[in-house]
């Protein structure tokens, strides 16, 4: 998905900026510029990661409910069986 892509290479680069910061060969006005980027992009990324959580949890939920389905499937013929 492009908005997927999109979404991982901002996160890519808001690690890449702390690890450049993290560093100590930058100039000081290399570090004023990236460390502006990185706190603009800090509540983004937040809420990126928030989404990436919950669609997993979403993917998690529906694989429950999946499974719960076939158990329930497979209680029904085998309730049918027994009835015969």
């Amino acid at each position: 998905m492009i908005l997927d892509d999109k979404l991982d290479r901002l996160l890519a680069r808001h690690e890449e900026l702390a690890a450049m910061l993290a560093g100590s060969q930058l100039a000081s006005k290399d570090i004023a510029r990236f460390s502006k980027e990185y706190a603009d992009l800090t509540p983004v990324v937040e809420r990126v990661r928030e989404l990436k959580r919950v669609r997993a949890e979403v993917e998690d939920l529906k694989a429950i409910l999946a499974d719960a389905a076939r158990s329930e499937e497979h209680t029904s013929e085998l309730q049918s069986h027994h009835d015969l």
